[in-house]
């Protein structure tokens, strides 16, 4: 008959020992050189990452502000082309006046050269810019963008001048 052979048990001593060993092995794997590279590699990312999130955000200001140089660019434009009118107007209606020949005559009124309103109570014939008051005066010259300075006689005559008439002897 065949000899048996005594099964071979396991050593638990040289088994815990293994363990040690490789457990200590295993936690010296993270002074390997690719391992620390990884390391420094997603911290590269993590850094690349909020470099862009704050070019994101630069990006996003400028932008604004350029939506912002937009509107006033677009709001200035609007206020030239409303002096041009007004420009365009006040001088045909400045010709108008400078061609009449009778103080009855009716003038052309003038616009406000910065909103190209019709001037409130603008004088209807050369005759009533003799009847203003000084109020009044003030008033028109204002609204023609004049001077508002000096007694009554010379505003009278700033406004004539303003409005495309002929200055009269004082």
């Amino acid at each position: 008959m065949a000899a048996t052979t005594p099964d071979l048990q396991p050593d638990f001593e040289l088994m815990a020992q293994a363990s040690t060993t490789m457990a200590e092995q295993f936690t010296r794997c993270r002074n390997l050189p690719a391992l620390d590279q990884g390391v420094a590699i997603v911290e590269a990312m993590r850094n690349m990452q909020q470099q862009m999130q704050t070019m994101q955000q630069q990006m996003q200001t400028m932008q604004q502000q350029m939506q912002t140089m937009q509107q006033q660019l677009l709001g200035m434009e609007e206020r030239l082309g409303g002096r041009i009118s007004a420009n365009n107007t006040n001088t045909l209606s400045r010709l108008h006046n400078s061609q009449l020949t009778s103080p009855d005559q009716t003038l052309a009124p003038l616009s406000n050269p910065m909103t190209n309103a019709p001037i409130d109570e603008f004088p209807a014939t050369p005759a009533t810019l003799a009847n203003l008051s000084m109020a009044s005066a003030t008033n028109l010259l204002t609204a023609l963008g004049e001077s508002t300075a000096g007694n009554l006689t010379a505003k009278r005559q700033r406004i004539r001048r303003a409005i495309g008439l002929k200055e009269i002897a004082v």
